[in-house]
């Protein structure tokens, strides 16, 4: 029985890096919620997604240009020209007439929203040109969707392909069915306060500028939440189960940049898809406490789930397919007590 994201909802306060002005996402609890599910396998490959409480394998392979929605192309489908997307700026001239400066973001960043298409020259159309993508987060008539320069998750810094800093490459795969990415492109994903506009603070948990940084003093990743309230987690409340009350905090990092998750990094490992050749998203999910040896190391009331076909065990909300949590344990005092009476005592 693989490890299940089942029912994963994110609550989000903003979409995450898609605000209207192309700012920064959003991050921490909210009562906004997108549901998608993924599988995760022992190294954060494969994923079960399912609908109905059980379990069932999932393929998380990449496809070229995976489409979110139908209907023609917005604009003439002409490609010309190599996009401006991404690149630095200061005024909206130096982003060509299909993109705009946002100089919110330091160094400034081309960019503009745009219609998710079947096809990626529909795409680079609406997006200044080639090199360029339509990101979109969620799926259907609630995607949000954005021109990105488009990238590759296992390109190495400074190399074609990579993302600049304060970016991650990412198709928000745990926001779209099956946990499949849209295609990569290069997103908003701070990992300092250097990275964010004069006077604004990076929450590192969800890669957000804004006015505060991360609250240490709230949930770690691993511990069980309300996705219904709000300020709870360190980083964002996931819905876990199809019970609205049930979620488990966790956190969102840049693969590429920092592999290891924030908190009890040797039990919480990220969650990220990967086909044959690699990763193939580099915005990893930690949220899982693993390895756990019984219901004491989770927290309650999250349960242990044994190991299963090489996945390791790990803490979540009791599907009903555990057994109960004394099945099989004696209880030392009632044992005592009972000895005590056959005794006379």
């Amino acid at each position: 029985m693989q490890r299940s994201l089942k029912y994963l909802s994110v609550a989000l306060a903003l979409a995450l890096g898609c605000s209207s002005s192309g700012g920064g996402g959003g991050g921490g609890d909210s009562d906004a919620a997108t549901d998608v599910s993924a599988d995760t396998g022992n190294d954060a490959t494969r994923a079960d997604a399912s609908t109905d409480g059980a379990r069932s394998d999932a393929s998380t392979d990449a496809s070229a240009d995976r489409p979110r929605t139908d209907g023609s192309c917005p604009v003439d489908p002409t490609v010309t020209g190599t996009s401006q997307v991404g690149a630095m700026c200061t005024a909206d001239a130096m982003c060509g007439t299909a993109l705009s400066c946002d100089t919110d973001f330091p160094g400034g960043f081309c960019w503009a929203e745009c219609t998710n298409s079947t096809s990626a020259t529909c795409e680079q159309a609406q997006c200044g040109g080639r090199g360029s993508t339509c990101l979109s987060l969620g799926d259907g008539a609630d995607a949000t969707s954005f021109c990105a320069p488009t990238c590759t998750p296992t390109a190495r810094t400074g190399n074609p392909g990579s993302c600049r800093a304060g970016t991650v490459c990412t198709g928000w795969w745990y926001t779209h069915d099956q946990g499949e990415p849209d295609t990569t492109g290069c997103e908003y994903f701070c990992q300092s306060d250097a990275q964010c506009g004069t006077g604004m603070r990076c929450n590192t948990r969800v890669g957000e500028c804004g006015d505060t940084g991360t609250n240490m003093a709230l949930r770690a990743d691993g511990s069980p939440c309300d996705p219904t309230m709000e300020g709870q987690c360190r980083g964002i409340c996931f819905q876990e189960t199809d019970d609205d009350h049930q979620g488990i905090c966790g956190s969102l990092i840049n693969m590429a940049v920092t592999p290891s998750c924030p908190d009890d990094p040797t039990h919480i490992r990220a969650v990220a898809p990967t086909d044959d050749n690699g990763r193939i998203d580099n915005l990893g999910l930690c949220i899982y406490r693993e390895d756990c040896n019984s219901d004491a190391d989770c927290a309650a009331p999250l349960r242990c789930f044994p190991s299963d076909n090489g996945d390791p065990s790990y803490c979540s909300y009791d599907d009903g397919t555990l057994p109960s949590p004394d099945a099989g344990v004696r209880d030392a005092s009632t044992d005592a007590a009972r000895d005590a009476s056959a005794d006379g005592g």
